[in-house]
């Protein structure tokens, strides 16, 4: 018999208050998960879980995200296939949580990259909640519904595979910053995070910025003081150097500062280490720029209102609220269709 949405958020909340607590066990699952995939570091990882447990997990948060919905139709007998994908840890998390409180059938795909943080939890959750019912498996079988998230490539394969279903492909997207003129030390320190945090392989970090005519671009330097640690990462420290001399060889003008490089270009994807940048004389340009490829754009971080966009604090794109969902598709919707 499945349980109640008000008991799965219970369930989800006692996981939040899991994850607060000193726990030996959980500090070896993120010790494991390092020695699978170096990109996530501990810190990366407890980044992710308190921002998981912060935002995601809070009882009050939980209830006004969902009670916002009719839930009245809700089916009990579908299953929801996730093909998750590991570009940063527990990057699937909300997927599956959608998923779970609705109280459908689970079967998860999960990546190579990223195969031992949410098994971990969802360990965890079946304590707290023994309906609960998730299938993690190597190849998808029988389900309903699929949401599945890879790069633009393979969503060509997934739209031939999954088509046959209501589904979500999700492709490459990434996020862009807008720079004015009245930009304050926390803007900056925010903006850090929102270029460096997992080291910009996210969807949400920034990938390209756009500056008013009058600044320099040094500014941008300014805000990495607090992520100086990615130098001492071999993988990151490996791209960058490949970067830096890429650019050299092709004789473009970059600007470094040890571990990032800033490079004028209209392209809106960056290379690992680096991020592009172009500079604006009136605000029209960006949001022409940003019409022209909102469907590859996550984020937009600025203190500026961008018409057709909504945009959002500095520091704060690596903190999702539960209602700012992937691609901007309400998935919550989506399941209750």
């Amino acid at each position: 018999m499945s349980t109640t949405i008000d008991a799965r958020i219970n369930a989800l909340v006692e996981l939040g208050t899991k994850i607060a607590r000193s726990n030996n066990e959980l500090e070896q699952i993120v010790s494991k998960a390092k020695v699978n995939n170096p990109w996530f570091t501990e810190q990366s990882t407890w980044h992710m879980l308190t921002a998981i447990r912060d935002n995601f997990l809070d009882q009050t948060r939980l209830k006004s995200w969902i009670n916002r919905y009719d839930t009245s139709q809700m089916s009990a007998d579908q299953t929801l296939a996730i093909v998750m994908a590991g570009n940063i840890p527990l990057v699937g998390f909300h997927d599956f949580l959608c998923g779970y409180i609705l109280g459908y059938q689970l079967e998860l795909k999960l990546s190579e990259k990223d195969n031992i943080l949410l098994p971990y939890l969802i360990d965890e959750l079946s304590l707290l909640d023994p309906n609960i019912q998730v299938t993690i498996v190597e190849r998808l079988t029988k389900y309903d519904k699929v949401i599945a998230t890879g790069s633009t490539n393979t969503s060509i394969y997934f739209e031939q595979y999954f088509g046959h279903v209501p589904n979500i492909i999700r492709k490459n997207r990434t996020s862009i910053a807008v720079l004015d003129d009245q930009l304050f030390d926390d803007d900056l320190l925010g903006l850090g995070n929102d270029l460096l945090m997992y080291f910009g392989l996210g969807c949400r970090n920034v990938s390209k910025i756009f500056l008013p005519k009058a600044m320099d671009i040094e500014v941008i330097f300014k805000s990495m003081k607090d992520h100086e640690e990615v130098a001492f990462h071999n993988k990151y420290m490996n791209n960058f150097d490949y970067s830096n001399a890429l650019y050299l060889l092709n004789k473009e003008v970059v600007y470094s500062n040890g571990f990032l490089l800033a490079r004028q270009a209209e392209s809106l994807h960056s290379r690992i280490s680096c991020v592009n940048y172009e500079y604006y004389e009136d605000i029209a340009q960006v949001e022409d720029y940003i019409k022209a490829n909102h469907e590859q754009i996550q984020c937009v971080v600025s203190n500026m209102k961008i018409t057709g966009f909504e945009s959002i604090g500095f520091g704060e794109a690596q903190l999702p609220s539960l209602d700012q969902y992937a691609d901007n598709i309400d998935t919550i919707s989506f399941l209750l269709t």
